[in-house]
């Protein structure tokens, strides 16, 4: 593990400190995307430590009982909806309830929090975000979040490939994406939304009898059966 860059002083560069609170968010990411294997043992080695140590916190306080596994899986949903809504709406409303009561620890070593899983979780992403709101996103193929390091569209090169391949194959695609970015939508979610079920042209192409939903053999099988029955 390398050495982080301090100052003459003492003190971390800001690039260090930028690199530490990307590779915290990332993690969150990661987690609510199922990508990091987070158990009820590791949860807050993984995640509310490194967060801490990515905000400058001097450490976390407040844990008397071990966190259950339900409720890991509702920090999940609700961070990753939180994300969502941040990267469709901009903009993402914690409420107070859902942070119940927490502490504010204020001392010459540094500030702190005290209270439960979900409020330093929270806590840590909004911390986190700030400042930096504009790398939540969403992949305009799968939907899902992910973290933006410059001007992605999408969360992997396999989703940018398969885009870059309907654009070519699907004369619709193009008009399809422009519209669902106007409502903040894939272009999945989009033909889902209106029920719509549109083949490409090669599939069109490769349908024996074009304009008729009937399969080959009910088309075929009547026929032969006409021969048959001519003297």
């Amino acid at each position: 593990m390398r050495k982080p860059k301090r100052k003459p002083n003492g003190k971390i560069t800001l690039v260090e400190a930028q690199r530490r609170r990307l590779d915290a968010l990332d993690r969150w990411f990661r987690f609510v995307n199922d990508e990091l294997a987070i158990t009820p043992e590791n949860f807050r080695d993984k995640l509310l430590f490194p967060s801490a140590w990515g905000l400058e916190q001097k450490g976390i306080q407040g844990f008397t009982e071990p966190i259950e596994p339900a409720e890991v899986e509702e920090i999940k949903v609700e961070i990753a909806n939180g994300l969502k809504e941040l990267a469709d709406k901009r903009q993402w409303v914690i409420p107070s309830a859902d942070l119940g009561s927490f502490n504010i620890v204020i001392s010459q070593l540094g500030t702190s929090y005290e209270g439960s899983d979900r409020a330093h979780a929270l806590l840590a992403v909004s911390g986190l975000l700030r400042g930096d709101q504009w790398r939540s996103a969403r992949c305009s193929w799968c939907g899902k979040p992910f973290l933006k390091k410059k001007r992605g569209e999408y969360c992997s090169l396999r989703c940018s490939q398969r885009v870059r391949t309907k654009r070519i194959r699907d004369p619709r695609w193009k008009k399809d994406e422009a519209q669902a970015k106007k409502l903040g939508l894939t272009v999945n979610e989009l033909r889902t939304e209106h029920g719509e079920i549109k083949t490409t042209r090669s599939e069109r192409r490769r349908h024996p009898f074009p304009g008729s939903r009937r399969p080959l053999g009910s088309q075929i099988e009547p026929r032969m059966a006409r021969r048959e029955a001519d003297p």
